[in-house]
């Protein structure tokens, strides 16, 4: 590995167990989410600065735009990120579904770090897609590309329950209601 500074405090990490704690509030409907949250809460509330990880607070907005007579989606995203170093960071995202099944994403990160993502999505509940990311900054443009893969099963999807197995419309998600005895 190829170190520019051999005293970066975090290439002397002890591997310790440290317990924490994160929580968030999200707030939903049908076209947009907002939310907050507070990462690494033992860290924001405690005195000592031996902790590795920094705490931080989270504010998020997700917008939902369907298109194409409600079969495709543009996704706008935003994130701020106010951490506990100092280091605040602005996530900038567009996202472009089409006849959901082919995801299509960039990204822009405070640093000068870019993102493309494509992915794949069938049988209403299979995600896999790949993202790679760059760092245009002179600091970080000789570490190439960062590579991710990600597959996600989807539990609860309750937007494609049928009004009419016969039609080809997905029922609204907040229209569906479980029968219970």
């Amino acid at each position: 590995m190829f170190v520019r500074d051999q005293d970066d405090p975090l290439l002397d990490v002890d591997n310790r167990f440290q317990m924490d704690v994160s929580a968030g509030l999200v707030l939903t409907h049908t076209l947009f989410d907002v939310g907050l949250s507070a990462g690494r809460m033992t860290s924001l509330f405690s005195e000592s600065d031996d902790s590795s990880l920094n705490g931080f607070y989270t504010v998020q907005g997700n917008g939902y735009i369907k298109t194409r007579y409600d079969y495709d989606m543009i996704e706008p995203r935003i994130l701020y990120q106010v951490n506990q170093s100092g280091e605040n960071i602005l996530n900038a995202s567009v996202f472009y579904t089409y006849n959901d099944m082919i995801l299509l994403g960039a990204t822009y990160r405070t640093g000068s770090v870019g993102a493309m993502s494509v992915g794949l999505r069938w049988q209403n509940r299979y995600l896999i897609s790949y993202t790679g990311e760059h760092t245009f900054s002179a600091e970080g443009s000789e570490l190439g590309f960062g590579h991710e893969i990600t597959l996600r099963y989807d539990l609860n999807r309750q937007y494609y329950k049928r009004v009419n197995p016969a039609e080809n419309t997905p029922k609204r998600s907040n229209t569906y209601k479980r029968k219970v005895r």
